[in-house]
């Protein structure tokens, strides 16, 4: 009886290796970047902007993990966000299930330019109808969400300011998403921390901006902050 227990297990434990061994050998063989036409209408239906990814894709195993290089989005009149790249940590075994958990997300060099315009109403808002399947709640198992090495330039029409940002890092966690109407970053609630090289507004230049982070559904919150200002230390 133990013998045969046994030669179920061996066969069994067998079933399983040649099944995980079956999928690297698909993974290997795959070939992401021609679903990149697919993936590039996915994004802009999910984001209501036009989403190009001009570099390679590529696709990683231990951890399993997809990349993308030179990712633009942008309106009709100029582009809001570029990205030098994209990393994508995900779960293994979905995949056998032809699903995509993805639990860390990484932006490289996102380059961001926000615009509010006369009426008010920012670049990165669309009158397209927006998919958000798989964004309520938590968002889709996203743990991690990180920026690194990015730049942003803020300008407002209507008084003419205009704030940059440059050499910031965020890393942030806990990421939700409250609900399906309205863009995602009005309903977005997060956790994490912030630094930033150097803020420049007008007259005014902070330098070694470091502080946490939070988000809940769309109100942004920095404090405590430590900063130096002018080459004199400041908080706020």
């Amino acid at each position: 009886m133990r013998a045969q227990r046994k030669k179920g297990l061996m066969i069994a434990g067998g079933v399983v290796f040649l099944i995980v061994i079956a999928a690297i050998v698909a993974v290997l063989l795959f070939d992401i970047n021609s679903y990149k036409s697919q993936i590039e209408t996915a994004a802009s239906e999910a984001t209501g902007l036009d989403v190009r990814i001009k570099g390679e894709m590529g696709l990683a195993l231990f951890p399993f993990g997809i990349s993308a290089k030179d990712i633009r989005f942008a309106n009709k009149e100029s582009e809001i966000l570029s990205l030098e790249s994209l990393k994508l940590r995900a779960e293994f075994i979905p995949l056998l299930k032809r699903q995509l958990k993805v639990t860390t997300c990484e932006l490289v060099k996102p380059a961001i330019t926000i615009v509010k315009d006369a009426e008010g109403k920012y670049n990165f808002e669309s009158n397209k109808k927006i998919s958000t399947i798989g964004w309520p709640g938590t968002a889709s198992g996203l743990n991690e969400l990180k920026l690194s090495k990015g730049a942003l330039v803020y300008l407002n029409k209507r008084t003419g300011e205009k704030t940059e940002l440059k050499e910031f890092n965020m890393a942030t966690r806990d990421l939700s998403i409250a609900g399906t109407s309205g863009s995602i970053i009005k309903n977005v609630s997060f956790t994490g921390s912030f630094d930033c090289k150097e803020v420049l507004r007008k007259d005014l230049r902070i330098e070694n901006l470091k502080g946490p982070i939070k988000a809940d559904k769309g109100v942004f919150s920095l404090k405590p902050l430590t900063m130096d200002v002018f080459g004199g230390k400041g908080e706020g």
